[in-house]
């Protein structure tokens, strides 16, 4: 004679593939824009900080408003300049 058996409990179903992590959101590139600055002699900064002396072509910056200072003999002009996306502004002294 052959022993019962004791009921085999029924197989879980595999389980579903998980979907892949959420990635964090990629930061927003500040739109590309650009300063050509005039004024030859002078030492230019773009927000307070020194960038060298002029004239500058195409100096990388963000779309928006800057101060631009120009530097010569001790003294210093300041103009602000407002950037478009896509645009170079070009600030004289």
């Amino acid at each position: 004679p052959v022993a019962p058996t004791a009921p085999r409990p029924p197989t879980a179903a595999p389980a579903a593939p998980r979907p892949p992590a959420a990635r964090p959101a990629a930061p927003v590139a500040a739109a590309p824009a650009s300063l050509t600055v005039g004024g030859a002699g002078c030492v230019v900064y773009v927000d307070g900080q020194r960038v060298g002396p002029a004239p500058l072509v195409r100096f990388p910056v963000t779309a928006g408003a800057h101060d631009v200072d120009c530097e010569r003999n001790g003294q210093r002009a300041r103009n602000r300049a407002t950037v478009t996306a896509g645009q170079t502004t070009l600030v004289r002294f």
